[in-house]
């Protein structure tokens, strides 16, 4: 993901706690606007909410290495239907006229990197490979996969892919405009410690802190005060690259024989090719 999508996450998903939390009947998006909103300026009361630093790295980034599966893409009639089952997912793909295995192959991993359940699995084409072929291996945590297409010839584990994670800080400031608002941002952070508000936050990839306390920046308006406060919160999330397909040294071949005892004729001898 690049930075500026990663940004307005971390922007979208402050502004979805605070609709969700700033009146027992939520807010709507004209009450909640970020930095990125365009229009003219909303009547009172509104709440804005603005990345004030980011990308504050928390310890040190690490590389991490995860198994992925293989499938090689076979030729089939114009019209047949190319399935595997990702994580549970079904992804098909049906050959046109003009396809290629090798366009066969980028048409599904186009499919499972746009499905909205699969966002902790990406799928690359293997441009290394003699035959079409492609790799799907998990972002986080693990993954299954499996094929009962004999147009496609799937292999466990066969892709070693590494990616890089890591925890960043942001700070994000709100400010609430119009007596109204001042109560929708008191009562959203008296809720964050509301475990239901908290697995929402975890479920958008956030940890919201308060900072400090309500900043008045009440200003003078024509004959009246306008009411504006302003209040800080760090922001914790972690990033993560997509996974890159490590390509081995080379391939060695391990044989070990065993046997009841010395001298014995009646042998097993198993062979082993690593990739290294």
């Amino acid at each position: 993901m690049n930075s500026t999508a990663l940004h307005e996450q971390v922007l979208q998903s402050v502004r979805t706690w605070l609709k969700a939390n700033g009146s027992a009947a939520g807010l709507t998006d004209a009450q909640v606007w970020t930095e990125s909103s365009k229009g003219p300026r909303p009547p009172l009361p509104y709440l804005t909410v603005r990345l004030l630093a980011v990308d504050i790295p928390v310890g040190q980034d690490e590389a991490v290495i995860r198994l992925g599966d293989t499938f090689v893409v076979g030729t089939g009639a114009t019209g047949s239907t190319y399935t595997l089952v990702v994580d549970g997912v079904t992804i098909s793909y049906v050959r046109l006229v003009a396809d290629t295995n090798a366009t066969v192959a980028a048409a599904l991993v186009a499919a499972i990197n746009a499905h909205a359940s699969l966002t902790t699995v990406y799928a690359e084409v293997d441009a290394t490979a003699a035959s079409p072929t492609f790799w799907v291996a998990p972002s986080t945590g693990s993954m299954v996969t499996s094929t009962a297409d004999s147009k496609l010839t799937r292999t466990e584990d066969d892709a070693v892919t590494e990616e890089v994670i890591g925890v960043r800080r942001a700070t994000v400031s709100v400010q609430a405009l119009g007596e109204s608002a001042a109560k929708w941002l008191e009562r959203a952070v008296w809720r964050l410690q509301l475990d239901d508000v908290l697995l929402d936050l975890e479920a958008e990839g956030l940890s919201l802190v308060a900072s400090g306390g309500m900043t008045n920046l009440g200003k003078l308006l024509d004959t009246s005060i306008e009411a504006r406060v302003l209040r800080e919160f760090d922001v914790s999330y972690a990033i993560r690259t997509d996974p890159t397909l490590k390509i081995p040294l080379e391939t060695v071949a391990i044989t070990a024989t065993t046997r009841k005892s010395a001298g014995d004729t009646d042998t097993l001898t198993t062979t082993i090719t690593v990739g290294v």
